[in-house]
């Protein structure tokens, strides 16, 4: 099975690159993220950055819901980058900023990863 994403360890963050063509839907969503969660908790870094740029999403809100949801459970201190062009501004993507704003977790879309680090880089 090939592998959908690549995982690099930065100075303040966790760099996740999707491969191509890779999916990210209901069924995937919860277990991917709780293995960032984990692995932020182990080596100790305050942020995630998501390159989806050639990602396709099929997940429902409710689906958001619940993800910002296991977020704050973790008690985790953490910012979220996710780079998305097509999602930016997607309904869906502000529901999810907003689902995790209102539960103390900063998540932002952006259409490129330089923006995505400075945020990422303001900790």
């Amino acid at each position: 099975m090939k592998e959908e994403q690549q995982i690099l360890v930065k100075e303040s963050w966790l760099e996740v690159v999707m491969t191509e063509n890779s999916v990210i839907d209901d069924y995937n969503i919860l277990k991917k993220m709780q293995f960032l969660i984990q692995k932020c908790k182990e080596i100790e870094k305050k942020g995630i950055l998501i390159d989806a740029t050639h990602t396709t999403r099929e997940t429902s809100v409710l689906k958001f819901l619940e993800l910002a949801e296991l977020i704050r459970k973790q008690s985790l201190d953490v910012r979220i980058a996710i780079v998305a062009p097509h999602l930016v501004n997607n309904d869906d993507s502000k529901t999810f900023e907003t689902f995790s704003s209102n539960r103390g977790i900063f998540v932002r879309y952006f259409s490129e990863k330089v923006s995505a680090m400075q945020w990422l880089t303001h900790l």
